[in-house]
């Protein structure tokens, strides 16, 4: 079987030199392999498998190499990658040839000469230091392994009996490695001066070929120039004659034409004439446009001044039918709240004369019976303290009408001062704790420290705080419990009343704070009630200018909560005055 080394094109770039390096290898360890088992057959010492798996190895880093350099593309390697698979491979040759040289007989082996070709690569590749690299690295390896052999650390192969004496001499070692290093660098220093007159020599060829091609572009370009200088005179030449010949026939022309311009110049004096004429008669005419255009334009700016006129009258009624559609915009308004509140009062009116028509009626009722006679005289006395407890109801329901009726009347409107809500609570809830304690329910309060005053009327404040309080202990649970707290957030104070009472259902939390209105669970846990406390309580706070919203969940307790503006001093005057309005 015959190998071949292929050949390396010329011209070719550093990625094509080194894929052309790694693969010109195979056909050299194809050889190897082949002189190997050749060798065998003749020498039995040979390691011939640790030999063909050091050749396998070495095919199979090249094999590697090649397909990375063909899956990068040869010249789209870097300068580096280019210098690190060539010095691999100078690396993995030197390697693999000491280890060949091992197994083969060491220092018997005549085949040390051969590191000069990795040498001569690195040369070639990658320049003189790298080359002497390349002979220090054989030296130092070859030097190693026969030292090592001498010495025992490795085992030997005797290849040749008759060199075996010598190669366990020291002299013969030490020759051996002095031989190899002198081959070694010889072959770095001689490459290494090859290559680089070489490299001259290239680079002063191609600087030559450079300037033969420079000078064969010059001489191409003035060839073209020539040839078209050629082309263009041909042409022109071609262009003089059809001029000529258009030149004769146009003077031909020209003489049948003088005298067709003699007689046009005969037609032209005529029309001369009587364009005199007729401009003669145009300018009387343009004198009469002239006139008419003067008093067009004075009649253009007596329109103009009738239509700055005419445009300020239009904006003065858009301006005036603007203003009044916007009064009858506030004249609707102002009709549409007035039905409202006229609403208001009838239905107002009718649930008053309902609410206090019935206990007069029940008065009357029980008192006509004790009258006529038909209450045993046992049963009188109770009869009686059920018109009592009819009378004080009607009483409270009057006195929760005037307290409503008082909160926006000028009365109570000119009694708003600066007021400590704390102060008016802790009389209310010392006023409240008997009823507290008679059902065993717990009142506490957490009142922030320093509070500001607010500004409203001390006698309203305490119906607001009353009528809070007592709802919550009146609609409390036995052994329940109250929480009020009050503390300042920014301009506001924020006060919330929390029970542990019956609750307030989902369907009557949106009339809460109407007028007579009571739930349905309120009235069957307390007969007593008006209907009118919560509205007095939303009508108060929003006087003072805050606001109450409220949380309830049935059977588990309801929170009010509310906040009023604080009184600040220096702005008392324009708060009183919106208090007063």
């Amino acid at each position: 079987m015959m190998t071949s080394i292929p050949a390396l094109p010329p011209g070719t770039g550093k990625g094509a030199r080194l894929r052309w390096l790694a693969t010109a290898r195979l056909p050299a360890i194809a050889g190897a392999a082949l002189l190997a088992l050749l060798s065998a057959r003749v020498s039995p010492g040979l390691a011939l498998l640790p030999v063909l798996i050091t050749l396998t190895a070495l095919a199979a880093f090249s094999l590697g190499a090649i397909y990375y350099i063909n899956t990068r593309g040869a010249a789209g390697l870097s300068p580096g990658a280019h210098t690190r698979i060539a010095a691999l491979q100078v690396i993995a040759d030197i390697v693999a040839l000491t280890l060949v040289i091992h197994f083969s007989g060491g220092a018997e082996n005549p085949f040390f000469p051969l590191y000069a070709f990795p040498v001569i690569v690195a040369a070639v590749m990658l320049g003189r230091a790298a080359a002497l690299g390349a002979a220090g690295l054989a030296t130092l390896l070859y030097a190693a392994m026969v030292f090592a052999e001498w010495r025992g650390a490795l085992p030997h192969y005797t290849v040749m009996p008759s060199a075996a004496i010598a190669a366990q001499s020291l002299g013969y070692v030490i020759a051996q490695a002095v031989a190899v290093a002198v081959t070694a660098f010889l072959a770095a220093e001689g490459t290494s001066m090859l290559v680089g007159v070489l490299k001259t020599r290239a680079r002063e060829l191609e600087e030559n070929q450079q300037r033969s091609e420079e000078r064969a572009s010059e001489m191409r370009h003035l060839n073209d120039q020539l040839r078209d200088a050629n082309k263009e005179l041909s042409h022109q030449r071609a262009h003089l004659d059809a001029a000529y010949a258009e030149l004769m026939i146009a003077h031909e022309r020209l003489q049948v034409r003088s005298s067709h311009m003699s007689e046009l110049n005969e037609q032209l004096r005529l029309a001369n004439a009587e364009c005199k004429a007729r401009r003669e008669e145009s300018a009387q005419v343009n004198e009469k446009l002239r006139e008419a255009l003067g008093r067009l334009e004075t009649r253009s700016a007596h329109m103009s001044e009738l239509n700055d006129l005419l445009r300020e009258a239009n904006a003065e009624c858009r301006a005036r039918r603007d203003e009044l559609e916007r009064l009858n915009g506030d004249l609707a308004l102002a009709n549409r709240k007035l039905r409202e509140l006229e609403d208001v009062r009838a239905q107002f009116t009718l649930l008053t004369t309902h609410e206090l028509r019935a206990p007069v009626a029940a008065i009357q009722s029980y008192l006509k019976l004790i009258l006529e006679g038909y209450v045993p005289q046992a049963k009188v006395r109770e009869t009686l303290e059920k018109a009592e407890r009819r009378a004080m109801e009607q009483l409270a329901l009057i006195a929760d009408l005037l307290e409503l009726g008082r909160i926006g009347s000028a009365d109570a409107r000119g009694l708003v001062q600066p007021v400590r809500i704390e102060q008016s609570l802790a009389e209310q809830v010392e006023f409240l704790s008997g009823n507290a304690r008679e059902r065993g329910i717990t009142v506490e309060m957490r009142v922030g420290e320093n509070l500001p005053a607010v500004l409203a009327n001390p006698d309203q404040i305490k119906s607001l705080w009353n009528n809070l309080v007592s709802n919550a202990i009146k609609y409390n649970r036995e052994g329940g419990r109250v929480n009020i707290t009050l503390v300042r957030e920014g301009d506001r104070l924020i006060a919330s009343v929390q029970d542990t009472g019956i609750g307030i259902p989902p369907e009557a939390m949106a009339r809460l704070f109407s007028e007579f209105f009571r739930a349905d669970n309120a009235k069957a846990l307390s007969r007593m009630g008006t209907g009118l406390g919560l509205s007095i309580v939303k009508e108060i706070v929003e006087r003072a200018g805050g606001q109450i919203t409220v949380e309830s969940e049935l059977e588990v307790g309801t929170t009010f909560h509310f906040w009023l503006p604080v009184y600040i001093a220096s702005a008392a005057a324009e708060p009183a005055q919106a208090a007063a309005a």
